[in-house]
């Protein structure tokens, strides 16, 4: 994967993602095609007789997700395929206007007067057929999505593309379930589908105005048959480990997002207990704050624009997910599910773009169609598994004496499912932490959340990287502008840094860390010689040490202070090369914890380094080394 953050060549500023005339035609039908999803399956919980009494909320629920989601098993790889081969704008047109048309039959197939009672059993399968035909347009519409996005946005705009698409699907949806409901308890279901469809008919002709940048396979042999293009795809991923293991977390959050939308119901009408008059619209807004929670994820995704340390990022979000999803089977209260629903929006949301931000940019885009078809199919075939054992609870529970019926079946569920999310993480964190070299697991543990902090709330911009040694004695001197600096410096440094730490600080239930990154520990009140020593034996050990040669903060005011004399001395006695710092963007406050507290958009300048001759003066290396760190600090920021 690239790292947009750590560069040491200014590339040209791509035009702002809002001025990209492709990508605002691009949301505007996504947008449409969320929210028809959406109020075609609002519209089939009252046409299957969910209002009924003794009916099944979630497994109701579960046959028209399995109905809309099934044909993602059988198409998706097709979908994959043909958005490898013909022209992908095209493609999604046909998609949309396909939704449409089949709406539009819905429409004259609903008699006016359905609302007062639901469709007879054996005319079920019209509405199933239904649900069918759209999710075929669907499943070729996703992985064709997928794939045209690199072609119209810059690949640093990735993260903010994709992160704007879901949330203003989300936002699509959620509008889309509320107004379904409202329309269903107030106008009429014809009312409600004649909207889908309309919404589909008129932004699905907007793909034929997009422009994307042409994409070119690698395989030109066209004689190629479709299973043996596919083949290679489902080999490419089997080969690819980082890449098999992002179509497995896929499916397995897909999974538990399946289980989640059809638990809504289930507590709506078991722990919430909503009488039937309200149950469309009590559903419709727990659904909807699932959606508001993912489009807070969305926000959060984008305005973090995160390419390195995702994984770490990866994990807090599954956990999150996990302590939601206990929370919410555990507590029977109407608005604590509410809250409980945003937050699992929120941490899944934020899963599910960046597992596919991440293979965006790992997987080369000839094949990035057929492989993103491949992991939609697997996805769905887990979860279409999970939606028809849902869907034929009921029959199971009727069968077995003495089970719980089916809803509080399905909310018991939920608790199993928050300890599986609990599970990937630790193995996740287990593999994610193993020791590098020069690096224990805890070490590299604590590296990694260092990372994770300031990439994405100090938004850390690296430069010169590349001139850090990769052995050997180093001192990385730097100015001294917040407490945050060290962490800084940490997190651009691929070798563990060694730095000064007064002794009185080691305290005894972190002796594991102190043991593991060995800081240079020195008593308060002990001499500068004694100090100047303790650095020289680390660089005779052909470690890096970090050196502040200001001694002092800079805080509010960022003028260079007067540097120690003693860096030359250790420089020249540690016969280590110099590698002077410029830190620029930190928060300008006077107490050290808003240093770590507070956002900024934090700058690390690694110069070239300055080796050290054995005829030059401790004070001719501390002016070598203040003059190239004022050259330093009139570099300018790299424009991503």
């Amino acid at each position: 994967m690239s790292d947009a953050n750590e560069s040491s060549a200014a590339p040209n500023r791509p035009r702002p993602i809002w001025r990209n005339v492709n990508f605002q035609l691009t949301w505007s039908s996504v947008a449409a095609s969320g929210f028809g999803d959406r109020m075609i399956e609002m519209a089939a919980l009252p046409m299957l007789g969910v209002l009924a009494a003794g009916a099944s909320a979630s497994a109701i629920g579960a046959a028209i997700y399995f109905w809309f989601f099934l044909p993602y098993v059988l198409i998706s790889p097709i979908g994959g395929w043909l958005a490898d081969t013909v022209p992908r704008k095209w493609l999604m047109l046909a998609c949309d206007e396909g939704r449409a048309l089949l709406l539009l039959l819905a429409w004259w197939m609903i008699p006016p007067d359905l609302m007062a009672a639901a469709i007879p059993q054996t005319d079920a399968w019209k509405v199933y057929a239904i649900l069918f035909g759209v999710g075929c347009c669907a499943a070729v519409f996703s992985p064709t999505r997928n794939a045209l996005i690199p072609q119209i946005v810059p690949p640093q705009q990735l993260n903010p593309a994709n992160a704007m698409i879901v949330g203003i699907g989300v936002i699509a949806s959620m509008i889309g379930q509320v107004v379904g409901g409202k329309l269903l308890e107030m106008v009429s279901l014809r009312t409600a589908v004649m909207v889908g469809l309309s919404c589909y008919f008129v932004t699905g002709t907007f793909w034929a105005f997009i422009r994307p940048k042409p994409h070119v396979g690698l395989e030109t042999d066209m004689t190629l048959s479709t299973w043996v293009r596919l083949s290679r795809a489902i080999r490419y991923i089997q080969i690819h480990r980082p890449v098999f293991r992002l179509v497995l977390l896929n499916a397995v959050i897909w999974s538990v997002a399946m289980v989640v939308s059809q638990a809504v119901g289930a507590l709506c009408k078991v722990s919430y207990l909503v009488p039937p008059d309200r149950y469309l619209s009590s559903f419709a807004n727990i659904s909807a704050m699932l959606g508001l929670g993912m489009l807070l994820g969305a926000g959060f995704v984008a305005w973090s624009n995160m390419r390195r340390e995702v994984d770490v990022m990866l994990l807090v979000m599954i956990a999150l997910t996990g302590v939601g999803m206990a929370l919410l089977a555990a507590i029977p209260i109407y608005a604590f599910g509410m809250a409980m629903a945003l937050l699992i929006g929120f941490a899944g949301g934020s899963v599910m773009i960046l597992v596919t931000t991440m293979t965006q940019a790992i997987v080369p885009n000839f094949v990035l169609g057929r492989v993103s078809g491949v992991r939609e199919v697997f996805s769905n075939i887990v979860a279409v598994l999970v939606l028809l054992m849902i869907w034929q609870m009921p029959a199971v529970q009727r069968s077995v004496p003495g089970l719980p019926d089916s809803d509080t079946i399905l909310i018991y569920s939920l608790y199993p499912l928050a300890v599986s999310m609990f599970g990937i993480v630790v193995y996740a964190l287990w593999r994610h932490t193993t020791p590098r070299p020069g690096r224990d697991r805890l070490v590299n543990f604590f590296w990694r959340l260092d990372r994770a902090l300031v990439f994405v709330w100090h938004r850390l911009e690296v430069i010169g990287k590349e001139n850090i040694p990769a052995d050997g004695p180093v001192l990385l001197c730097a100015n001294h502008t917040t407490g945050l600096d060290p962490f800084l410096m940490q997190a651009a440094t691929p070798r563990t840094v060694r730095w000064l730490m007064l002794t009185e600080y080691q305290f005894w239930f972190a002796k594991p860390l102190w043991n593991a990154i060995k800081p240079i520990a020195l008593e308060k009140d002990g001499s500068d010689m004694g100090k100047i020593r303790a650095i020289i034996r680390a660089l005779q050990e052909r470690d890096i040490v970090g050196l502040f040669p200001e001694g002092a903060l800079q805080r509010e005011h960022r003028d260079l202070k007067e540097f120690q004399q003693g860096v030359g001395v250790i420089a020249k006695r540690g016969k280590a090369v110099i590698v002077p710092v410029w830190i620029d963007g930190t928060p300008r406050k006077h107490h050290m914890l808003w240093h770590f507290l507070t956002p900024s958009r934090s700058t690390v300048r690694f110069g070239r380094p300055l080796p050290t001759t054995p005829d030059e003066n401790p004070e001719e290396i501390v002016e070598r080394l203040r003059k190239a760190m004022l050259e330093l600090s009139k570099v300018q920021p790299i424009e991503e």
